[in-house]
């Protein structure tokens, strides 16, 4: 059998020469009186024309230009037309030598692949892993829709070699493979049966590396040094961000996602994208397959969060504003993470309450002793961190700026009015929320709101003060039927610290709350493996596949659950375990190693209809 030998550009080194027409390539020969135009598309003579003497300079003129209309025009005839249904048919292994699964393979065998079409020669290095890792680099031949692999030196005796063909792999047509293929042979008399499933989950997960690292089997190694290399084993994610390990030998692994965008098999924090896992896996005869070991990717943040700006707006209250969302420890009482200094005097001002604004994670209000002297005060920030960790940069943890002793004479407004007003097909549960543009007094009387329906009968509910800047209605019972309500606003009765009076000169909105023959529920119950995962608080979501209505329930442990007042559609349950109880999914990192949260979502779509209760939705996720 014949190959073509060139490995890494054998488009430059024979393609070029195959496709290259004699013609053009012919040394030049002196002239004679008579010489045949070949067309250089399709290489058949198209007229003689008679070659006279260099020294006519009347040729040209006489001749030439008819010459090369003639030329063009008769080449232009030549070209077929283009047509046909553009190729989008991913390519696929259809044989392999040896056979998957074979034994007892001669350590001096080469490798072939057939392809169901011809593929792009120059992605094949790209997407090639071998496993275990060759000492010395493989070489490559192609012929037609084959491939074959030369191993520089004899495979290992007693082993599982495992060659996987991954997604950046493309035909001619730039269509990449739609699942990474795995070919498992040995060269003992056995092969291995370990085998990790899960999923990558992104926008864009195909072609992600998953690396597999073979561990210790007891200590915690120093991942770092792992990271300067590819995995032991090493796959790809499909189209839809599947991935598979097969045929893994007994011990403890741990798996990394990695978006390689160098694709030079090392990550490189705050270029690639990166995933952990929940936790190490040990491959053993008791257990041999895990499932459902899911990746999310993030890019390695390690720029430290900084205050952007402070100001004082009157003489107590102070607007901060930092580069980035940031956390404490404690978010029950903010008011201990700043401090506030006279540059004049150096005395301390008594921060007495301090706030996140709800429709920005960046800005918090601070309310101080009241400021009577102009002068420049100094804020600090201390003990607070961004969402991966990273404490306030200590260069950029002060901000200087002017007392501002000026009394507060704005009126507060409504920033955001949930639902919207003149709203229509408002759901049955939803509470009237709004948000304020500052700090207001809390006022638990329901004298502020009035709620009325249809009739003209107030709607008996619940006022709750969510934050100093937003406050939230809930009827009792829930909204009817297609009913039409008004809301009133007493804007008296809503008032900021230096006592303005609500601006809102409309002072009234309306909704209409949703038809509920329309709605239906889904319930059923959820378990995991190992039982232990079962006491840990869930976070459960149903979200519309072809739409953006979404419902979400915590539950304290594994059991019954129900999303009630469900829009008809097709869903997807998905969800994590707060195995810290911070009431966030918390996705881990690499460096340091910190396994993520337990996370997951349910195969299988469910539909809803309305008025037909979908029950009996149990869940069964092992890990």
């Amino acid at each position: 059998m014949c190959y073509n030998t060139s490995v890494f550009h054998p488009h430059l080194s024979s393609a070029y020469k195959y496709h290259q027409h004699p013609a053009l390539a012919q040394k030049r020969e002196p002239f004679s009186s008579t010489h045949k135009i070949p067309c250089i598309f399709t290489g058949r003579s198209l007229i003689s024309l008679p070659m006279k003497s260099r020294q006519n300079g009347n040729w040209f003129k006489k001749w030439g230009v008819s010459a090369l209309l003639a030329l063009l025009t008769a080449c232009a005839h030549q070209v077929p037309p283009s047509g046909g249904p553009e190729d989008k048919t991913p390519p696929k292994v259809i044989a392999t030598s040896p056979e998957p699964g074979a034994v007892r393979v001669p350590r001096n065998a080469a490798i072939e692949f057939v392809f169901s079409e011809k593929i792009d020669r120059e992605t094949f290095p790209g997407a090639l892993f071998i496993s275990p890792n060759p000492a010395e680099p493989v070489k490559f031949k192609f012929r037609g829709r084959t491939a074959r692999i030369l191993f520089p030196d004899s495979l290992l005796p007693q082993r599982t070699y495992v060659i996987t063909l991954g997604t950046d792999l493309k035909d001619n047509h730039g269509n990449p493979m739609a699942q990474s293929f795995t070919l498992a042979f040995s060269t003992g008399d056995s092969i291995d049966h370990g085998e990790i499933a899960g999923r990558v989950f992104d926008d864009q997960p195909q072609g992600v590396a998953i690396w597999a690292y073979i561990l210790p089997d007891s200590g915690d190694p120093s991942f770092d040094a792992f990271l300067h290399r590819p995995g032991d084993y090493i796959t790809q994610a499909g189209d839809d961000g599947q991935y598979r390990f097969s045929y893994l030998s007994q011990g403890r692994y741990r798996l990394v996602a990695v978006r390689d965008e160098a694709r030079d098999g090392v990550y490189t924090p705050g270029e690639d994208a990166i995933g952990v896992t929940f936790g190490d896996v040990v491959i053993s005869a008791q257990r041999k397959q895990y499932r459902n070991l899911h990746f999310r990717l993030q890019r390695a943040d390690t720029v430290r969060p900084a205050l952007s700006s402070v100001s004082m707006l009157n003489e107590h209250m102070i607007e901060i504003r930092f580069d980035e969302p940031v956390i404490a420890a404690d978010t029950s009482d903010w008011s201990r993470y700043f401090s506030v200094k006279s540059l004049a005097t150096g005395d301390l001002l008594t921060v007495h309450r301090a706030a996140r604004f709800p429709l920005d994670a960046r800005v918090f209000y601070a309310v101080v002793d009241p400021v009577t002297q102009p002068g420049d005060l100094r804020l600090e920030a201390v003990d607070l961190f961004d969402a991966a960790g990273n404490p306030v940069d200590t260069a950029y943890a002060y901000y200087r700026f002017p007392a501002r002793p000026v009394p507060d004479t704005v009126a507060p407004r409504i920033v955001q009015f949930i639902p919207a007003d003149s709203a229509v097909n408002v759901p049955p549960q939803q509470p009237i929320q709004m948000v304020f543009s500052e700090w207001m007094q809390a006022n638990d009387s329901l004298s502020g709101v009035t709620v009325i329906d249809a009739d003209s009968q107030q709607v008996p509910g619940t006022i709750r003060w969510e934050s100093p800047f937003s406050v939230s209605f809930s009827p009792h019972p829930a909204w009817d039927s297609k009913t039409r309500y008004t809301v009133v606003f007493d804007t008296s009765r809503f008032r900021d610290l230096a006592g303005n009076a609500l601006l809102d000169t409309a002072g009234v909105r309306t909704f209409v709350s949703i038809d509920r023959d329309t709605l239906s529920s889904v319930a059923g119950s959820i378990h995991f493996e190992p039982a232990a995962l079962d006491s840990v608080p869930i976070f459960l979501q149903l979200q519309q596949i072809d739409g953006e209505a979404r419902y979400s329930i915590w539950l304290p442990e594994a059991g019954p659950y129900e999303f009630r007042h469900v829009l008809p559609g097709g869903y997807i349950i998905e969800g994590f375990l707060d195995e810290n109880g911070n009431r966030r999914f918390d996705p881990g990192s690499a460096l340091p190693f910190q396994p993520s949260e337990h996370f997951f979502q349910v195969a299988d779509s469910i539909k809803v209809r309305s008025r037909w209760p979908n029950i009996g939705n149990d869940i069964r996720i092992r890990w």
